[in-house]
């Protein structure tokens, strides 16, 4: 069977594609999917095909094979199934990081008071990306936001705005949930108030 070309090196942005690599990429793809047709006429069957993540093979997968991306699942060429991890974060010393390598939900557990710009935001895509944060009391309740209860002392304003002012909740077991994007890293996260349990 014919060895893919290192698609990172041989296709690179800026290389000269040989005819050798072309041949081997065109007769690798041949060899795994079927014959490839010199005049096409549309196709007759659709499939998925699934390139593995060192980019040096790739499976066709068939049409009602269920083929799992990360969380995400492709069945009959649709994709479903994409959804956002709940990532739980701890309080330690009234601060937290909310990292992106983890997730982009994040459920912060508030069983001490939050320090003054104590949630803070790692390994954020530098393009567009949104950003869920629920901050729940724990059992006990009665915990406090940099002394007082304004939701947006709690994140850095670099890196937050909040149009409208959100109160926290001291009741035991009481929430907020906000949802923010932004559409660059040039700019803070724009979080708006999308639940509460007061």
């Amino acid at each position: 069977m014919t060895a893919f070309p290192v698609i990172n090196t041989a296709f690179a942005d800026g290389v000269s594609v040989t005819k050798s690599d072309m041949r081997d990429l065109g007769n690798a793809t041949e060899e795994r999917i079927g014959e490839l047709q010199a005049d096409f006429s549309g196709f007759t069957e659709q499939a998925v095909v699934a390139v593995n993540s060192t980019f040096d093979g790739i499976t066709a997968v068939g049409s009602s094979d269920v083929v799992s991306f990360n969380g995400a699942e492709t069945k009959n060429q649709q994709v479903r199934g994409i959804r956002a991890t709940r990532v739980p974060v701890a309080l330690t010393a009234g601060e937290a990081v909310l990292d992106f390598d983890d997730g982009q939900v994040f459920d912060v557990d508030v069983d001490d008071d939050i320090s003054s710009e104590g949630l803070t935001i790692a390994n954020a895509p530098a393009d567009y990306s949104e950003i869920i944060v629920r901050l729940l009391n724990d059992g006990t309740g009665g915990h406090n936001i940099a002394g007082g209860t304004a939701v947006a002392d709690a994140f850095p304003a670099a890196s937050f705005t909040f149009p409208t002012a959100i109160t926290f909740p001291t009741g035991a077991d009481t929430f907020v949930v906000l949802a923010g994007y932004r559409f660059s890293a040039s700019e803070p996260y724009r979080m708006v108030l999308i639940d509460r349990d007061d």
